[in-house]
């Protein structure tokens, strides 16, 4: 799930816990208390125009990767925000991938764009925890809506691979 919020100044940035003014951060999953669980991660992207006047397709897409399970994940939206002139717009994106964050595991975010299009001035990422006590009251609900987590899930026909 993701949305864009334009006008945004880079003060937005600050709400992050890893943070890097350029396209990518790295981080290390933290030790954390047991009466947690890492639920997702929070990912955003500050950018803005460069000021190139084609009527080209935007691009902008995210990878995610799990360099200590050798898991990663991208998504490129359907849709996009062009910025006005002088004005930064920021890209908010949640991932529900908490059941492959362990503590200790190397983290990378990764925000690729068309450079003549879009000039990244910011990437953050935080991981959200939620409390054991609503885990178990969700999975009560969710038992009973039989709905299925899609990045939790079986992904592998969308896995890529090379060759024939």
């Amino acid at each position: 799930m993701s949305t864009y919020l334009q006008g945004i100044n880079d003060q937005i940035m600050k709400t992050y816990e890893y943070t890097s003014s350029s396209n990518f951060v790295f981080f290390h999953v933290p030790s954390y208390h047991e009466q947690k669980r890492i639920e997702g991660l929070n990912v955003s992207c500050l950018y803005r125009s460069s000021g190139f006047k084609d009527k080209a397709v935007w691009n902008l897409w995210a990878k995610i990767s799990n360099k200590s399970k050798g898991v990663t994940w991208v998504y490129n939206p359907m849709v996009y925000c062009k910025p006005r002139v002088h004005e930064d717009v920021v890209w908010v994106s949640y991932w529900p991938i908490g059941n492959i964050l362990d503590a200790g595991d190397e983290v990378s975010v990764d925000i690729y764009v068309d450079e003549r299009m879009i000039m990244v001035v910011g990437c953050g990422a935080s991981i959200v925890f939620m409390d054991n006590e609503v885990v178990e009251e969700e999975k009560c609900e969710n038992d009973t809506m039989k709905e299925e987590e899609v990045i939790g899930g079986d992904l592998s026909e969308f896995e890529v691979t090379t060759g024939c």
